[in-house]
């Protein structure tokens, strides 16, 4: 009875040791994947921004201009109805984009998780998910890496 006994322990014990296991790898990658997919949609609202300020340009001729980084509910007037159905003026974090748009230059900003300007102050890829996202002139200047394909 006893040797029973200790052998479902030791096979529970086994058991249990695998399940951790498989947990410490599994967790992060999942959290990793969640990470991935918020910022994913963020960089597809800003996308959808982005390309509605192109089109505004093509029928135009110039961006609808604004004087300093102001959140992008300032481009509602230009933009909707006629080339938007709905700005999108909050990220997945419900912080707000934000804009500068003069007459020949666009940038589209979102600032992350934290909703503060950085850590990521230079263009290019970070390791670090609360990092800024800009898309400037039709470029990805500054976003998380793993998120978009790299050339």
């Amino acid at each position: 009875m006893r040797r029973r006994l200790r052998r479902s322990l030791l096979w529970f014990g086994t058991g249990v040791i695998v399940v951790v296991g498989l947990a410490a790898v599994l967790v992060p990658h999942c959290l990793d994947a969640v990470q991935r997919s918020i910022v994913r949609r963020t960089l597809g609202e800003i996308h959808v921004l982005a390309s509605a300020l192109e089109a505004y340009r093509a029928k135009y001729g110039v961006y609808p201009a604004h004087h300093g980084r102001q959140r992008a509910q300032v481009c509602s007037v230009a933009l909707v109805p006629e080339f938007l159905s709905r700005l999108p003026d909050r990220d997945v974090w419900a912080f707000p984009y934000y804009v500068v748009v003069t007459p020949d230059h666009y940038e589209v900003w979102s600032f992350g998780a934290d909703g503060a300007p950085g850590p990521n102050l230079r263009d290019g890829p970070t390791d670090d998910w609360n990092s800024d996202i800009l898309f400037s002139d039709g470029q990805l200047q500054r976003f998380p890496r793993g998120v978009v394909a790299q050339p």
